[in-house]
């Protein structure tokens, strides 16, 4: 049986980026440390205390994955990079598309995100984002852009559609399971609006 390479710094940096909403917005690098402390104590806390996160090991994991070397997966603003805001690059998220369930496996902790909680989340995505907010209020996407409609999924507009079009039909499938015709109706809506970017 081959056996599972353990998941590097980058690895868990990137993937606490990821479930703390980094492909729609900057997340500060305390945030992130906090993460994949959780996801990781023995990778991103103290020498001396395994119960506190390092932020140092965080940024440092952070910078590396900035780097092309290690793949570009994350950008940053800010004025420096343990005060920075991050966020996923489309080299991130192609990556995440390929490595993700594999890192579930390896960092869901029962008590930090149950099978549940990770359902929850895809479709929270979709839930909270001003778009759909918006299809709800007004019963319409007229308004809603392409971009709009790419980040409620959690990708971009430069993402590409089989990727897009995997993210919307495991959106779909999971809002069908959870009874959210309102989530089927924004979906239904923007297929119609949206067809060249889903491909069809």
């Amino acid at each position: 049986m081959k056996e599972t390479k353990p998941p590097t710094n980058v690895d868990v940096a990137v993937y606490a980026l990821y479930l703390l909403g980094g492909t729609q917005r900057r997340v500060h690098t305390e945030e992130i440390a906090l993460k994949a402390h959780e996801l990781s104590p023995r990778q991103f806390s103290w020498h001396t205390r395994h119960d506190l996160p390092d932020a140092e090991t965080a940024r440092m994991a952070l910078s590396d994955a900035q780097k092309r070397r290690y793949g570009a997966f994350v950008s940053m603003e800010g004025p420096s990079q343990r005060q920075g805001m991050w966020m996923l690059t489309e080299r991130g998220l192609a990556w995440l598309d390929r490595n993700e369930a594999r890192l579930r496996q390896l960092l869901t902790h029962p008590e930090t995100m149950p099978a549940r909680d990770y359902e929850s989340t895809q479709l929270s995505a979709v839930i909270k984002h001003p778009a759909f907010l918006d299809f709800r209020k007004t019963g319409s996407c007229r308004a809603i852009e392409d971009y709009q409609f790419a980040e409620s999924l959690r990708c971009t507009v430069n993402t590409a559609p089989n990727v897009l079009r995997a993210r919307f039909q495991e959106v779909r499938t999971l809002a069908a399971k959870s009874s959210r015709e309102d989530v089927l109706r924004y979906l239904d809506a923007c297929e119609s609006k949206f067809p060249e970017m889903l491909d069809l």
